[in-house]
C-alpha cells in the first residue's frame, strides 16, 4: 500500500519543500501506529466497530486523544470511520492485530518501546562515531534485552514477524535439502528453522541461541511438528557453536562491527564439517544511489552498534574467518542469501 498524500492530491507531483513535509507525516503516521499497537487497540477493535470512548476504556488511554490519533490514522488507510463515530480496523491495519496469521504488531510494540528509541539517537551516533544505545539505555542493546526479560520477549517476537514475512521467499530461492544436520545460529524462537525443515523432511537441525531465548523455541518446533528432528541449544556464539555440516546466520552478522562479526564467524569456521556450508541472510548494500532497505537498516544498526555491508565487503569478512565466498542468492525479498564454504 502506498502512502497517501497529505499535502497534494494523488498523483500530483509535489514541489521540494512539499515533498519534505510529507517526509515528516509519514513519520507521524508510524509513529501513531506505534502508540495504538503498544496501547493494543487493534487487539481491543478485532472484527467490531468501536468508539474512540470505547477502546479507550479499554486499554486504558484518554478518550478525546484517542479519537483524534484515529481520525489522523483513518487518512493513512490503516482504520476508516463510519457516520456513527465507530472506527474499524482496514486490512493493512489488521495486521497490527496480535492474532493476525501476518502479524506485525511486534514489531510495531518493539519501535513503541526503549530499545528503538536507540534509533532515535542517530544524531548522537552522526556527531560521535559511537552508538547510542550507552546514552540510551545505559548498556548495550543485547546486554540490555537479557537483563529486561520483557523487552527481550518483545523483541524476539518481532523478529520472528520480520522473519515469517521473508522466510517463503528464501525458502523459494535456495535449497537446503542437501544439509544433513543444519544449526540456526541465533536462531531465536526457531521459526525460520521450523519453516526450513518442515519444507525438508532428510534434514535435522538445532537451533542455537542464548538460554533465556531458545526457552521460547519448542512450541515452534512442536506446532510444525519437527520437534522429533530438531534440538535446542542455549550458549554463546562469541564463545562456540554446536558441530555441524551447516549453518544458517539469518540476521545476525549485520547487528555486530568487524570485529565481533568475525569472532562468530571464526567460531562457524572451527565447527563446521569439511564439505559444509554457511549461509548468511542479510539486506546486502547495493552499488548505486538507489532506495534499499539496507541502506535503511543501516541508519538503524549503527545506533547500536551494527552494520550493513555490500557483497565485497562480505567476502573481505567471510576471508579473514577462513571462508570463501561462493555466490550471492537474491530473493524476493530485500534480503540475499550468501554461500560460502571453508578453505
Amino acid at each position: 500500500m502506498s502512502m497517501p498524500r497529505f499535502v497534494a492530491p494523488p498523483g500530483e507531483d509535489l514541489p521540494p519543500p512539499l515533498r519534505l513535509l510529507e517526509l515528516l507525516v509519514q513519520f507521524v503516521v508510524a509513529r501513531a501506529a506505534m502508540v495504538v499497537t503498544g496501547l493494543g487497540v487493534p487487539d481491543h477493535m478485532g472484527d467490531e466497530a468501536r468508539t474512540a470512548e470505547d477502546l479507550a476504556a479499554a486499554c486504558g488511554a484518554h478518550g478525546p486523544s484517542l479519537h483524534r490519533l484515529l481520525r489522523f490514522l483513518a487518512g493513512a488507510g490503516l482504520v476508516a470511520s463510519d457516520p456513527a463515530g465507530r472506527y474499524r480496523l482496514t486490512s493493512v491495519g489488521e495486521c497490527l492485530r496480535s492474532d493476525h496469521p501476518a502479524s506485525m504488531a511486534p514489531l510495531y510494540r518493539m519501535c513503541d518501546g526503549p530499545v528503538f528509541k536507540v534509533a532515535m539517537e542517530v544524531g548522537h551516533t552522526v556527531r560521535t562515531g559511537e552508538p547510542a544505545d550507552q546514552v540510551v539505555l545505559g548498556d548495550e542493546v543485547f546486554d540490555y534485552l537479557a537483563k529486561h526479560p520483557a523487552d527481550g520477549e518483545i523483541f524476539n517476537e518481532a523478529m520472528t514477524a520480520f522473519r515469517r514475512q521473508f522466510t517463503a521467499p528464501i525458502l523459494m530461492a535456495y535449497d537446503f535439502a542437501g544439509f544433513s544436520t543444519l544449526v540456526d545460529v541465533g536462531g531465536g524462537h526457531g521459526f525460520f528453522l521450523a519453516s526450513v525443515l518442515l519444507a525438508n523432511p532428510g534434514t535435522n537441525g538445532v537451533i542455537f541461541d542464548q538460554p533465556h531465548v531458545v526457552d521460547g523455541a519448542q512450541g515452534a518446533l512442536a506446532d510444525f511438528g519437527v520437534a522429533d528432528r530438531a534440538t535446542v541449544v542455549g550458549g554463546d556464539f562469541f564463545e562456540a557453536v554446536p558441530e555441524a555440516d551447516g549453518y544458517v546466520l539469518s540476521w545476525i552478522i549485520h547487528d555486530w562491527d568487524d570485529e565481533r562479526a568475525l569472532t562468530i564467524l571464526q567460531n562457524c569456521r572451527r565447527s563446521i564439517a569439511p564439505g559444509g556450508r554457511l549461509l548468511l541472510i542479510e539486506a546486502v548494500v547495493p552499488e548505486g544511489d538507489q532506495p534499499h532497505f539496507a541502506t535503511m537498516l543501516d541508519v538503524v544498526l549503527m545506533t547500536m552498534g551494527g552494520v550493513e555491508r555490500t557483497e565485497a565487503e562480505y567476502a573481505d569478512l567471510l576471508a579473514r574467518a577462513g571462508f570463501h565466498l561462493e555466490r550471492v542468492v537474491p530473493t524476493l525479498a530485500p534480503l540475499s542469501i550468501l554461500e560460502a564454504t571453508p578453505v
